[in-house]
Formats: structure tokens, sequence, C-alpha cells
């Protein structure tokens, strides 16, 4: 009897024990399907490209900015529609099926038949022989590059995406920019060399933005890093790239530096730049041009904000923006036509948002990045792309540099040939009878 009832104990015993591993197991399992819905839903979010389009604009239109903020004549913003949200195999569904106009311009910021070009120009650098490569498809290279680099998501959801891990995501956008810069820059980011092409230049700005002798504008923006030594720690307090831009009067850049620490002064990087080492040589153009009879010819210039040294190739406002009629007349002239290089400035962040957050790669791999996301705006404006609207647009001009006291120490003869040059353009504004001149 004594052995029955302890057969017994031990079956129930052995019982509990299973049924306690079966609640254990179905534990697991409702875990891990609350883990995968969680999952599905975070990466949905993530994902989610642009917030509800708040006003749809054609041409001529606005974007509801400050007055301030600079529009491109004509700019025609595409509305957006509700469109799917990417999955895991996204890009395979994408390409494989029938896509709108409009999904392009959302995902890539140009159409498909903009995107075939491209990838067409790179494919011989971006096909690998390596059989153990992750993307071997160029065309699966350059949509993974461009949608990261115009979309506000990290390279890890990115990854998500397109099915590759992070790791991944850095070295085939490092292999990709790499070739936009070798082999798309000097096509479509250059200098001009061509003594027509410069004049050529010069007299379209001073068509389009009022300012003769002009051949571009200048300004400089900080794109966030990593946290790293003390020289890239800017004057608002984050780590940061200083970069240069010079762009012409059609909104396209000519020149880019994408290389200074945030702590460099504005001034230093332009003293330092090639540009300026070839304006004082007199390799950009020796095409001057009398605008007032007995007076000095202008040669030809840039133009850009007080931060920047007064130079004979480079025009600034008077201090404190003039004290009399004519130093005002002559900074409310430059002032507008500057425009041009804010507005390009706007129109490339709003394409390529990743230049608008916290670079999560190494210092030392951004500007090639940076500077891929310049070719590819060039690219966009001559291929006459359209800019959609989205809520960065507005967000582009708020972050504008606070600009350091510092100052780097220009030779005081290029100094006076400036201010020389800045007369004879303040006389030529107000015309011969004392008045503004209507331009």
């Amino acid at each position: 009897m004594d052995e029955l009832e302890h057969l017994s104990s031990l079956i129930s015993g052995i019982t509990l024990t299973v049924i306690r591993l079966i609640e254990l197991n179905l534990q697991v399992l409702n875990f891990q399907a609350l883990y995968i819905r969680k999952r599905k839903s975070l990466v949905h979010r993530l994902l989610a490209l642009e917030p509800p389009i708040k006003k749809i604009c054609h041409l001529q239109g606005s974007l509801e900015e400050p007055e301030s903020s600079p529009k491109k004549p004509q700019a025609q913003i595409v509305p957006l529609i509700h469109l799917s949200e990417p999955q895991d195999d996204w890009w395979e569904k994408f390409v494989s099926g029938f896509t709108l106009p409009e999904e392009w311009l959302k995902h890539f910021r140009m159409t498909q038949m903009t995107f075939r070009i491209l990838t067409d120009e790179l494919r011989p650098y971006l096909i690998s022989s390596d059989e153990t490569a992750i993307i071997k498809d160029p065309a699966k290279q350059m949509a993974l590059t461009l949608y990261t680099l115009t979309q506000n998501i990290s390279m890890m959801e990115s990854g998500l995406l397109f099915g590759v891990s992070q790791n991944s995501v850095v070295n085939i956008v490092k292999k990709v920019c790499k070739a936009i810069s070798l082999h798309l820059g000097p096509k479509y980011l250059k200098w001009p060399s061509d003594q027509n092409e410069v004049e050529e230049l010069v007299r379209c700005f001073e068509r389009e933005h009022g300012f003769p002798q002009c051949i571009g504008a200048i300004d400089n923006f900080f794109i966030q890093t990593r946290r790293s030594n003390s020289k890239f720690l800017n004057s608002l307090g984050f780590y940061s790239l200083n970069i240069q831009a010079i762009c012409d009067y059609k909104y396209c850049f000519m020149d880019v530096m994408a290389d200074s620490p945030g702590s460099v002064h504005v001034a230093e990087i332009f003293f330092n730049s090639s540009i300026n080492k070839s304006f004082m040589s007199g390799n950009v153009s020796s095409f001057s041009r009398k605008l007032i009879p007995n007076t000095r010819p202008v040669p030809i210039l840039l133009i850009g904000d007080s931060c920047y040294p007064l130079m004979p190739h480079l025009m600034i406002e008077y201090p404190l923006g003039g004290s009399n009629e004519k130093e005002k007349h002559f900074g409310s002239i430059l002032r507008k036509a500057k425009e041009v290089i804010r507005c390009a400035l706007y129109r490339l962040k709003a394409r390529f948002r990743f230049l608008g957050r916290s670079a999560d790669i190494p210092i030392t791999d951004l500007p090639s990045l940076i500077r891929a996301c310049f070719i590819l705006h060039n690219v966009c404006e001559m291929f006459g792309q359209p800019i959609q609207e989205n809520s960065d647009l507005r967000k582009c001009e708020e972050a504008r540099k606070r600009l350091n006291s510092s100052h780097v120490q220009v030779i005081s003869s290029a100094i006076q040939e400036g201010e020389n040059i800045r007369e004879v353009l303040s006389n030529y504004f107000m015309g011969t009878q004392g008045g503004p001149m209507n331009l």
C-alpha cells in the first residue's frame, strides 16, 4: 500500500512538472509573438518618412515659411499622396511592381529615369566580384545610399529596411559615395575653368541677382558629428564639421570644403582654401570690367557675410550695415544677391536630411558623404527634380550659426584693395545722379 501511494505521489509530481514546463513554453511563445508585433510596429513608426502635408504648393508657391526664408523662383513643390510604408523586402517589391512617380521622389528625391541614369554611370564602379558581398546589385546599392542620405533615419534603421546590418549599410554607403565623388564630381560639381564659361556665369548672376562682376555667393554651416577632440567643438557648443560652399546664380554648387573642424572660423577656412589661392594668383579669371568711367576696373568676385574677410575678390557689407545712404544701399543690394546661397543650402538640406542630423559614422568618413550630397543636389537641379514639402524645410535655417569673434589676419593691402573695389561698386549702385539705380 505504501508503494502504491509513493508511486501515485511520484506520478503527480511528474505531471505537475510537465504542466509547468508547458506553461513556461507557452509564456515564451507569447513573449516572442509580442516582441515580433512590437518590433514591426516600431520599425513602421521609425520608417514613417513624411508628416501629413499641410499645404500644397505649385509654381510660384510658398512653403509658409518666414519672409526671410529664401525661395527659388518657380520652384515646383510636388504634393505627397498616401503611400504604403516600407517593409523588410520593400526594395524588391518596389522595383518589381508598379510605382508612382511620387514614390520615387518621396524615397530618393529624384525620378526613376534620373535614378537609372546615375546608376548606369556608376555601374562599372559598383559591380563587385566578391561572392560574399552583401548587396551585389548596383541599383540596390544606389537605392540604399540615396535612401540613407535623403531620409531622416539612422544607418541601423536603413539596414532594417533593406535587410542588411548597420555595418553593411555604412560600408555600402561609403563605397557608393566615394564613387559619386570620384566619378560624378568632376562632371557635376566643378569650378568653371573656361574663360567663356566664367564670363557667362558672371553675366547671368548680374541678370538674376543684380550684382555685377559676381560669379557666386559663399556661406558656411555646421554638420554635427560624434563626440571628438576639442578642435571639432564649435561656438554653439556641439562637435561638428564646418562646411564651406560656393554656389552660382542657379543654385548649383561650384566648390565645397567639407573637412574643416567646427572650431575653425569661416574667415580662416576661406583664406586657406584653394579658391582663395586661385583668386590671389589670378588663375580664376582676368576678366575685369569698368563699371564707372575713369575708375579702377572691378574684378570677378564672390559675395558673402560680414564674417568673411573683405578682399578684392570677396565683397561684404560695410561695418554696422553702413554709415550713409550709399553704404546702406550697397548692403541692401548685396544682401538681396546673397540670398542665392541661402536658398541653395535650403534646398540641399531639404533633399538630403542626412545633413541635418547628427552623423552616426566616424568623422574621417563624413567628408565623402557630405560631398556626395552636394553632387547629387547639383544633379537634381540640373535635371529639374522638384522638391517635396516636409517638416524640415522650415527648420533648415533655424540653426543658422552664431559666429565667433575670432578672426584671421588678412594682408592689409588686400583689405585696402577690397575697400577700393567696394567703393567703386557703391558709387555704381548709387548712379551718377546720386540716387539708387534701378537694377
